[in-house]
């Protein structure tokens, strides 16, 4: 796994809970089941799993990136907590990731004084 590339694998099912089984290889989680599966139904179960956590599903036009664990871990609903005012940071933390409109990322890097590039202006 040490070219960036990460270990090909293919998927062979993905439970309600999160559970990603491979066809070989230990299984791994992750907090989004549903958007995994629809990425799987347009472009196929073969992916890559990159260290630390990432499971990169290769797509038409790139890739699409999910956040996994060796071990299931507690997933609240966004109905169980106030997230109002949670920075992009926060959100990827407790989620395991984000969904963010454009507009929202760019007024967060704003607020926080980043520029363009990401760098600190």
């Amino acid at each position: 796994m040490g070219n960036g590339q990460g270990e090909p694998r293919t998927i062979e099912a993905v439970a309600n809970d999160g559970k990603n089984t491979f066809t070989v290889g230990a299984p791994v989680w992750n907090h989004d089941p549903g958007r995994l599966r629809t990425g799987l139904s347009l472009y196929g179960r073969e992916v890559r799993l990159i260290a630390p956590g990432v499971l990169r599903v290769p797509g038409k036009s790139g890739a699409y990136a999910f956040s996994v664990a060796a071990a299931p871990s507690p997933c609240l609903s966004d109905a169980d907590v106030d997230h109002l005012g949670e920075s992009i940071v926060e959100e990827t933390l407790r989620r395991g990731g984000s969904l963010r409109n454009g507009r929202s990322v760019l007024a967060e890097m704003d607020k926080f004084g980043l520029g363009d590039d990401g760098r600190e202006s």
